[in-house]
């Protein structure tokens, strides 16, 4: 069930932590990591709140089941999740985080990112889970334009698209070497002037001389 909520790659989730200044504590991330990392959680938190109300009664019975969840704090549990297995692409440095957190987001780029994904999805025809079907429904109706939720969407569907690409890479034959035509034969050249042979003086010629 939670294979439907979640993103197909699950498997290829990251085990690593956010990125940290050295001789850090990695238990004890820096304040203003931890308040990223709580953004990134609210964005996640408020996709699932929509995800939540497009599935059936018995979706939503069986990922509560699943998550020992009610229904106050199922979208919570599910964000937990995200946020938790895609720690690599929501990851961000000290700094990164300062510029985050004092509105410096690069909204542009970020846009640029989701529709990369939209693109690359509809191209591969690769089923979606619901996460991303809310995403790219939120971002084209201008509910996710900007800030944190926007920096949230691109991070996590420009992630899945790097996987994937790397997962189809993996599947296709290696690509055969460009056939070299045959050589064409070296063509005759005409004898330089110089180069001439010299007719030989019949009898008949050198008795007269």
């Amino acid at each position: 069930m939670l294979r439907r909520l979640l993103p197909f790659v699950f498997c290829f989730s990251a085990h690593t932590v956010v990125a940290l200044d050295e001789n850090e504590d990695p238990d004890e991330p820096p304040a203003e990591i931890e308040a990223v990392r709580k953004a990134f959680h609210a964005s996640a938190v408020k996709i699932y709140k929509s995800l939540i109300d497009e599935m059936t009664a018995e979706d939503k019975q069986a990922a509560k089941d699943e998550l020992d969840a009610d229904d106050s704090d199922l979208p919570d549990k599910l964000a937990n999740i995200v946020v938790t297995h895609f720690r690599e692409p929501l990851a961000v440095s000290r700094d990164e985080a300062k510029a985050l957190l004092g509105g410096k987001f690069d909204d542009r780029g970020n846009r640029a990112k989701v529709k990369e994904a939209k693109a690359f999805m509809a191209k591969t025809g690769i089923p979606l889970p619901m996460i991303m079907v809310v995403l790219f429904k939120k971002f084209d109706s201008g509910e996710i334009k900007s800030g944190f939720d926007l920096e949230f969407a691109a991070r996590f569907l420009h992630h899945h698209v790097v996987v994937a690409k790397k997962a189809l890479d993996g599947k296709r034959p290696p690509s055969k070497p460009p056939e070299q035509a045959p050589a064409k034969p070296p063509e005759a050249q005409p004898p330089k002037p110089s180069e001439k042979p010299v007719e030989k003086k019949s009898t008949e010629e050198e008795s007269e001389e």
